[in-house]
């Protein structure tokens, strides 16, 4: 925390973010393991999100204020969804290399059509892309993903259903290309 401390200037900036720290750290590292199901890949989410926190201090509401807790949930929500994502897009040339001389023709096309679908989910709006990943990348069920994201599990389970329809329909006009 020191080190985040040395970038806020005024003393009252410096107190405000101490008390952020202390209120939202642990629930910021709960949302970010929940989503990557990894504690130091969670610890360096929430880390990165604080920094993001005290080079905008002045911007950001005090201790208790509902803004102030929804935006950094939210914060710590997508820089962790970020990570899924440089992840996911990613295929490691090991993969290719690994694999048998007789299924690397099915191994690079499977590749390819997981690319495909995970570039179609990333045309939907945000909140159903947040689910549709949450469900297929991470294998969360409806309740984890609605305690996750802060939503009524009955809504988490009616926007993926409308991704799943949204994508299936963006993937056929894909394939029909």
């Amino acid at each position: 925390m020191i080190s985040f401390l040395m970038l806020i200037d005024s003393e009252t900036d410096r107190e405000k973010f101490k008390k952020l720290y202390e209120a939202y750290q642990k629930k910021m590292l709960y949302v970010a393991y929940q989503i990557l199901n990894n504690q130091q890949d969670a610890e360096d989410v929430v880390q990165d999100s604080f920094l993001a926190v005290a080079r905008h201090i002045s911007s950001i509401g005090n201790v208790g204020e509902a803004r102030t807790g929804v935006y950094l949930m939210k914060t710590v929500k997508n820089r962790a969804l970020n990570l899924i994502r440089s992840r996911k897009e990613t295929v490691s040339w090991d993969e290719i290399v690994l694999a048998t001389p007789d299924n690397i023709q099915e191994t690079i096309c499977v590749q390819e059509e997981v690319k495909q679908v995970l570039e179609a989910i990333y045309q939907l709006k945000e909140n159903y892309r947040d689910v549709l990943c949450l469900h297929f990348l991470n294998q969360l069920t409806t309740k984890e993903i609605a305690d996750v994201l802060g939503r009524n599990h009955n809504t988490v389970k009616a926007e993926l259903r409308r991704g799943k329809k949204q994508l299936f329909e963006l993937m056929k006009t894909i394939d029909s290309y």
